[in-house]
This record gives C-alpha cells, structure tokens and sequence, in this order.
C-alpha cells in the first residue's frame, strides 16, 4: 500500500531574486530549488528550477526619456534616406513605429528590411550576435520623396528585457538593423540600439466587465 506523502510548508525570507530566468545562446539565469533529504545510508537530493520575471510599470520605464531614432543613411550622390522610429525604449510586447523618408534615389535598389538582433556579451570574452526576427519594409524599387510607413509588431517574437551587466558575467542588449540590398546584392546597414523592458500587465477595469456582464444578461432576458 503506498504510504500519503507529507508536505511541508516553508519559506525563504528576504531572499533577493534581482535577476529575470534567462536562457540564452551562450549564458543563462536560472533559480533552482533543491531539497536535501539525509538518512543514515546515503542523502538523496531532488531539485527543480523555477522562472523569474521582474515586470515594471509602464510609466516608470517608457514615459521617461524615450526619445525617437532617426537613422540617415547616405552613399554619395546615388541615394540619401531617413528611417525614423518613434521610440528607443519599447516593452517586449509592443510595436515599433515610423517611417522612411527617400530624399534622393539614383541607384536601383532591389528591398529593404528591419532586423532586431540580440547581442549577447560574456564580458571580456566573447559576443554571440542573433537575428531574431526581420520585418520587410519595401521588395522593388523607391523613387525620391516617397516615405513608407513602419508598424512592426514585436509580440510574436520570443524577446527578453535588455540586461546590463548581470552580475559582471554578461550583457544583453538589442539593436534596430536597416538593411538595404542594390540589384547587384550588395548590402547597405545601419544599426541602432533599443532598450526592452518587460511590463507589468494592466488589470481590466472590474467595473467595464461588470457591465458588459450586465448588459449580456439583460439581452439573454429579452431574447
């Protein structure tokens, strides 16, 4: 017969968790709980990791100091272009926001598209960078004064917070890539750093809900 198992109930006090669970190509964050039984024969172990997040409110991190991007791009007398975003500092869910601007085209050029890569730093050792994910803006050829509007949603993408220096070990920082190719496929970039953050999810307003509840109810009667 299979004896019930005891549980016990515990608590770590003022236990600082500054760091967000993080794996990553080459360094990672991880929290463990590990139980240690000891017995007279031998002591058995059992462990089992466990995530952190450490979300912020919005209007502390991105009402602050978010000042646009504007990347100008020129090569000669063949081509001048603006790419301006509206934020440098975005939540890992949110869509990124802008424009392009063709001031001057006299070369052909074949597409043009935005890449958010992740760069990973073991400090003092090694830099891993990856492209995460690539949004075209335009396939065929711009001509002078056109501009192109950017909406770049970032939710479907497995993205974590920008890391500073976690640590002293590592670093993760994102960054807005341009890339430009002619009709020959030679490649044009431009690159810019972006902040993420992960935000704190806003709680529905309870008293919308008990309407629309209320309002659902009254039209169940009258049907």
């Amino acid at each position: 017969m299979t004896q019930p198992l005891n549980k016990f109930d515990f608590i770590f006090k003022n236990v600082e968790k500054s760091y967000e669970t993080y794996h990553g190509n080459e360094c990672s964050v991880k929290y463990i709980l590990r139980c240690t039984i000891k017995t007279s024969l031998r002591n058995l172990q059992w462990e089992r990791e466990f995530g952190v997040s450490n979300p912020l409110k919005r209007e502390n991190v991105l009402l602050k100091d978010n000042e646009n991007i504007k990347m100008e791009v020129g090569i000669d007398e063949w081509l001048h272009l603006s790419v301006l975003l509206d934020q440098s500092k975005l939540g890992i869910k949110d869509c990124i926001t802008g424009k392009v601007e063709f001031k001057k085209v006299s070369m052909r050029l074949k597409n043009m598209l935005l890449q958010v890569i992740k760069r990973e730093t073991i400090i003092g050792l090694y830099e891993d960078n990856t492209v995460i994910c690539k949004f075209e803006i335009m396939d065929g050829a711009p001509v002078k004064n056109e501009t192109i509007p950017i909406r770049f949603f970032l939710k479907p993408y497995e993205l974590t917070p920008t890391y500073h220096n976690i640590n002293n070990k590592f670093s993760v920082k994102y960054f807005i890539n341009l890339v430009l190719y002619d009709i020959n496929e030679k490649r044009y970039y431009k690159q810019h750093e972006i902040e993420l953050f992960r935000i704190l999810r806003e709680k529905k307003n309870k008293k919308i809900e008990d309407d629309v509840s209320d309002k659902k109810e009254e039209d169940v009667k009258k049907n």
